[in-house]
Formats: C-alpha cells, structure tokens, sequence
C-alpha cells in the first residue's frame, strides 16, 4: 500500500532475510517487471485482496483460525523462542515499547521460561 504509515514508528528499515530477497527477485522477474510484488497494471495490490488470497490459501490449505495478521504473531513469537530479545523483537514489529510487545507475545516467554527452569532438572 502507498501512502503514510500509521504512527512514525513504522517508518523503519527492516531487514529482510537473504532467501526472501530471492524469492522476490524471482517473483519479479516473472511478473512483467513491475515495481510491485504483490499488483497488477504497474500498481499496488489492496490490502484487501491480499487478505482475500491469503484467506483463500489458508482454506485450501485447511489453516482453519489463520489470518493473515496470524504471520505476524508466527514470526514474533518465533524469534522470542529462538532467544531473540524483547526490544529487537519489539522494534521489528514497529511496537513503539517492549512493553507493547510483551503484553501480546507473554505467553511466548512463558514457555521458555518454563523450557529454562526444566533445564535444572537435567542436572
């Protein structure tokens, strides 16, 4: 979508892993060479229809529950289980705290705390 962010915070750089800019590079390639991913007839798709598809992708897939905000919340909570820290994870999402971030994502921590102090066990 072109137009301003919703708040200054999301007005960020965000680092996009290697294998992704490959598959995008790819996606391009194939698609006439637009500036867009995700568009057609050189402009922007709407949020909507990539909400739409990714609706219809999940169904076929039978993701029942999944939404497409269902992304972020995967890709947060991963990192806060791979050990990634509140505040990077909290500045990737665009949250203006950490604060912000651990009232949604707790329950991540939760788990690996519990995963920590089963580790005592082992000794």
């Amino acid at each position: 979508m072109i137009g301003t962010p919703k708040s200054r915070r999301s007005c960020r750089v965000i680092p996009v892993p290697e294998f992704i800019l490959v598959m995008l590079r790819e996606r391009l390639q194939s698609c006439c060479g637009d500036a867009y991913v995700f568009g057609k007839a050189s402009a922007a798709a709407d949020p909507r229809t990539i909400q739409r598809r990714f609706s219809r992708l999940a169904k076929k897939l039978e993701l029942f529950g999944a939404h497409f905000h269902t992304l972020q919340h995967t890709f947060a909570t991963r990192l806060l289980e791979l050990g990634v820290d509140v505040k990077t994870v909290s500045a990737l999402l665009g949250h203006s705290s950490a604060r912000t971030t651990l009232d949604f994502y707790a329950h991540s921590l939760s788990e690996q705390q519990r995963a920590a102090v089963a580790l005592l066990s082992a000794c």
